[in-house]
C-alpha cells in the first residue's frame, strides 16, 4: 500500500539522511498531520447522538528518537494534564447534573466494554451494571482502515511543505 502513494520514499530517503534537529522539525509536523487526519475519521464514525464522547478520541505523539516518531490516536488519548483536569467529564464539569461522574478520559472503558455488578465500598449500596455501547469497539480500527492512506497523504504533503520552508 505504502510504495502506491506518491513522495513516501522520498520522504523516507530524507529522514534517514537528515541531522537531528532537521529530522524533529520536519518529522513531527507530519506525523501530527497524519494522527490529525486519523482523529477525524474516527470522530466522524461515532453516532451523533454521541458526541459528548466524540471529543474523547485524542492523539498524541509517544516517542521521538533519531530515526522514528511513533504517534497515537485513541480513547482517553491526549496530552496528561493536572489530576483536576483529567477528571472533567465530557460534559464539561467533574459531575453531571443528574447524579453520577460522567464519561470522561479515565472511565471511558465503562462505556466502551461495560462493567459488572458494581458497589460503593463503604456501605456495599447497588450501583448496577453499565452495558457496553455496541459499534463503538470498532471505531478506531475502522478509522485506520478507512483513513490510513489519507493520512500517510497529509503527512507526505506536510513533508514537503517543512522541507521546502527548511531549504528555501
Amino acid at each position: 500500500m505504502g510504495d502506491k502513494i506518491d513522495g513516501l520514499k522520498e520522504m523516507q530517503a530524507t529522514f534517514s539522511k537528515m541531522k537531528r534537529g532537521a529530522f524533529r522539525q520536519v518529522a513531527i509536523p507530519a506525523m501530527n498531520a497524519a494522527l490529525d487526519v486519523l482523529v477525524e475519521e474516527a470522530r466522524s464514525d461515532v453516532p451523533p447522538e454521541l458526541s459528548h464522547v466524540r471529543r474523547l478520541i485524542r492523539k498524541r505523539i509517544v516517542k521521538v528518537s533519531d530515526t522514528e516518531v511513533i504517534g497515537k490516536v485513541g480513547w482517553g488519548v491526549g496530552q496528561r494534564g493536572s489530576k483536576s483536569k483529567r477528571g472533567r467529564t465530557a460534559f464539561g464539569g467533574t459531575r453531571t447534573s443528574h447524579g453520577g461522574v460522567g464519561i470522561n478520559t479515565n472511565n471511558i472503558h465503562w462505556f466502551l466494554i461495560g462493567t459488572g455488578q458494581r458497589y460503593t465500598l463503604k456501605n456495599h449500596a447497588y450501583r448496577g451494571v453499565m452495558e457496553p455501547l455496541q459499534g463503538l469497539k470498532l471505531v478506531l480500527a475502522d478509522a485506520f482502515g478507512k483513513g490510513s492512506g489519507n493520512a500517510i497523504r497529509a503527512a507526505v504533503e506536510e513533508y514537503r511543505a517543512r522541507i521546502r520552508e527548511q531549504w528555501d
